[in-house]
């Protein structure tokens, strides 16, 4: 069966060679806590970078004010900071060095030897990701082309070709609207592309992180794909990203793979509470190589 998939896989997507390549970075975090008024504490959470098997590993990882707790959910992993005597600007730093590997066909990535994860969450509907949509129901079965493979490749090559790019945004507004409309950013690309791929019973997720390439922001987001015997496969219709629809650049760098997280209170990358007067928190991501 693996040995006919191979076969399969090779005449959708061309006879490239699979390969898997390790690319090594270093990152600088910076979150820079400006008081308004009179702020006494604030407890802050952000998402750091997760050792996650066959996608990337942290070699080292150092903060600037030692954490009151570090914990992981799944593949999350989250630092909690309390902050007090806020008198001044705090600043505060995470440092760190990770590997990244591909997560594309190329890679030839097999989690056979993993325990297959439960994929209900991954084929529902939820914020964002409207799969009860009448419009996007409609779309998806005209992309359905009763091959999983070819079914993704076509939900690929209409949002690449028919989203415009444009540029950031700090809004969500879903895939429902993004059909709609026609243009976003990286997040609605995502959003849309996951939409449709549940919509077509194939699981699909969200992830959100760094690009290591970019012109204005690191920010990135991205879908992912569960095929049986390859796990999950990392895709990217947005933009440039592609070179091809079955091979990416070894520049992502995953935080979450959670569309709403209810740990962050359902923002992305890091929340707060805090008690006293509002305050500015600034954020810097530096990638050093």
């Amino acid at each position: 069966m693996k040995i006919i998939l191979f076969f399969l896989l090779t005449i959708i997507l061309g006879n490239k060679g699979f390969s898997q390549e390790i690319v090594t970075k270093e990152i600088e975090i910076k979150y820079t806590f400006n008081p308004v008024g009179k702020t006494k504490k604030i407890k802050f959470t952000c998402l750091i970078p997760n050792d996650i098997v066959l996608t990337q590993n942290v070699k080292k990882l150092t903060y600037s004010i030692v954490p009151k707790t570090v914990y992981t959910i799944n593949d999350n992993k989250y630092a909690e900071f309390i902050l007090d005597n806020l008198g001044q600007e705090i600043e505060l730093t995470i440092n760190l060095t990770i590997d990244l590997h591909n997560r594309d066909f190329n890679s030839s990535i097999k989690e056979s030897n993993r325990q297959i994860p439960s994929l209900g969450l991954f084929l529902s509907d939820e914020k964002y990701i409207e799969i009860s949509d009448s419009t996007l129901i409609s779309l998806a079965q005209k992309l359905n082309r009763n091959d999983t493979l070819k079914t993704v490749k076509n939900i690929y090559n209409f949002v690449h070709e028919n989203i415009k790019y444009s540029g950031f945004s700090s809004i969500s507004i879903g895939a429902s609207k993004t059909l709609k409309c026609g243009h976003g950013d990286c997040t609605e690309f995502t959003d849309l592309f996951v939409a449709l791929c549940r919509a077509s019973g194939i699981p699909a997720k969200v992830t959100e992180g760094y690009t290591t390439e970019f012109d204005n922001t690191p920010l990135h987001s991205w879908p992912e794909v569960y095929l049986n015997d390859y796990g999950w496969i990392r895709f990217d219709p947005t933009g440039n990203n592609a070179i091809d629809f079955s091979h990416l650049p070894n520049k992502y760098i995953q935080l979450s793979s959670v569309r709403n997280d209810s740990i962050l209170s359902n923002y992305q990358r890091w929340t707060c509470k805090f008690w006293g007067e509002k305050f500015v928190i600034n954020e810097d991501i530096k990638i050093i190589k």
